[in-house]
């Protein structure tokens, strides 16, 4: 009996050991890359309920200098990358040629969040304040703070 309790015992500490030293280090199927989400929102003048607008040639340029988006047509949202090195990213809006553009800062905390041993970490932000220039863009609305995904829409911005 004895020894049967030893050979039960090893074969469990073997086994034990071996799914220890199994490589879980899986590979990433998944872009973590979180973006503000938004919305183009616009109060009609008969009856000044809130709608959905297509935005008719939309040039979006980070900071940087970088575009985003160059004359795009039939925009009713967006989705922009914040910086994931400093707390504050800017980008200049111009929603349609015949207009001035604006400049949106959008102003955040950010965390990390540990996806999986593959995926490592990915930058979460919490939204705390976003100013604009009011040039074409008459009001922001925050819808939802916490940016974790790409899914979610967190602003409006109404013209």
């Amino acid at each position: 009996m004895n020894s049967m309790f030893k050979l039960c015992a090893g074969l469990l500490l073997l086994a034990t050991t071996f799914y220890a030293c199994d490589d879980q280090t899986e590979t990433c199927d998944k872009a973590f890359r979180a973006s503000v989400r938004m919305r183009f929102k616009y109060p009609r003048p008969i009856d000044g309920r809130v709608v959905d607008t297509t935005l008719p040639y939309v040039t979006i340029k980070s900071m940087m200098g970088d575009t985003v988006a160059k004359n795009q047509t039939g925009l009713t949202g967006v989705a922009l990358p914040l910086n994931g090195v400093i707390d504050s990213t800017w980008y200049y809006f111009k929603a349609d040629s015949t207009v001035l553009g604006d400049t949106i800062l959008f102003r955040y905390k950010r965390h990390q969040q540990f996806i999986s041993p593959g995926c490592g970490f990915a930058t979460y932000y919490h939204l705390d304040t976003v100013i604009t220039t009011r040039h074409a863009i008459d009001s922001i609305q925050i819808i939802n703070k916490e940016v974790t995904n790409n899914e979610d829409i967190h602003l409006y911005l109404f013209y």
